[in-house]
């Protein structure tokens, strides 16, 4: 699964404690979110909850975003070095707004060369729809690309690129938000599968932030996903 944590990590918190207990069952990597970014200086209440989160097993991911390849890189590079200075326990990264514009290729290159040589095991693009070949895959490090981000609806019509059923679908993600029932969020699961795409996570949420709070079938979902 790939659960954005986009949610202050109090002791309290039913998204984090959520993650850390499903953990056990299912294969996790969360999006860490503290700041749109790494912020400037450790949270005590991100980094106890990363190291809880590392002792289970899951994998982390820090989020730095690329406003579709306008951002400075120097900023989106600070970025990325930061959560490595901050919260070293945080060992890929999860590159949001992600251009599709062939044109942006040699920004993502760079982005995909600094996670490498700064000691990141794996990067996420999220162009969230789909995105031209060249941007899924980099020389330099294992990419993992988020080929949808959309609410349900466009989902079950959703048909991939034809290199998505030729690649191992660790190389891709999807995240359907806005699925308003177990059936249909089994149905989801169903689909990744048989398009290709490994990392999955859907939502009943929606809005502006559909990932402050676990799907009401969390135990549904993890269960699902976790069956072969």
């Amino acid at each position: 699964m790939l659960v954005p944590m986009y949610a202050y990590p109090s002791a309290n918190s039913a998204l984090w404690n959520g993650v850390r207990d499903a953990s056990s069952s299912v294969s996790i990597t969360a999006i860490i979110n503290p700041a749109n970014g790494p912020g400037a200086r450790v949270d005590s209440n991100y980094q106890k909850r990363i190291d809880e989160l590392d002792a289970r097993g899951v994998q982390l991911a820090g989020y730095v975003h690329t406003g579709y390849g306008t951002r400075p890189l120097e900023a989106v590079i600070a970025d990325m070095d930061a959560f490595r200075t901050l919260y070293p326990k945080v060992t890929m990264i999860f590159v949001d707004e992600q251009s599709s514009d062939i044109a942006n290729l040699d920004y993502y290159r760079a982005i995909h060369a600094h996670a490498a040589t700064s000691g990141y095991t794996r990067v996420f693009g999220n162009p969230g729809s789909k995105t031209p070949e060249a941007f899924t895959t980099s020389p330099h490090i294992p990419v993992t690309t988020v080929i949808y981000e959309s609410p349900y609806t466009g989902w079950t019509t959703y048909s991939p690129d034809a290199y998505v059923g030729m690649r191992a679908a660790s190389d891709f993600a999807m995240i359907a938000t806005n699925v308003g029932s177990v059936e249909r969020m089994r149905q989801c699961v169903t689909l990744a599968r048989q398009r290709n795409i490994e990392y999955i996570y859907v939502t009943h949420d929606k809005g502006a932030n559909p990932y402050d709070a676990l799907p009401t079938y969390w135990a549904e979902e993890t269960a699902a996903v976790a069956t072969p």
